[in-house]
């Protein structure tokens, strides 16, 4: 995917529609485009953020372990 078209894609993130084109641009310049299999884990709770995750295509599953119950968030 060119960084034109991952920005165009990235516009249509919520969080990111306040961006101009060209912020876009920029930002799709420095990110990593990461692919997940069904069931891999993408980070766990209590871990330190190390970015932003946007979905562009597929969807994710969130899920908090509580009291050793897996539950359902997102």
């Amino acid at each position: 995917m060119s960084n034109t078209t991952l920005a165009e894609s990235l516009g249509h993130a919520e969080i990111l529609s306040v961006f101009s084109p060209d912020e876009l641009e920029q930002i799709a310049a420095q990110a990593e485009r990461l692919t997940y299999d069904l069931g891999d884990t993408i980070f766990n709770a209590g871990e330190p953020g190390t970015g932003l995750f946007v979905v562009l295509s597929g969807s994710v599953r969130v899920f908090n372990d509580e009291n050793g119950k897996e539950i359902s968030i997102g």
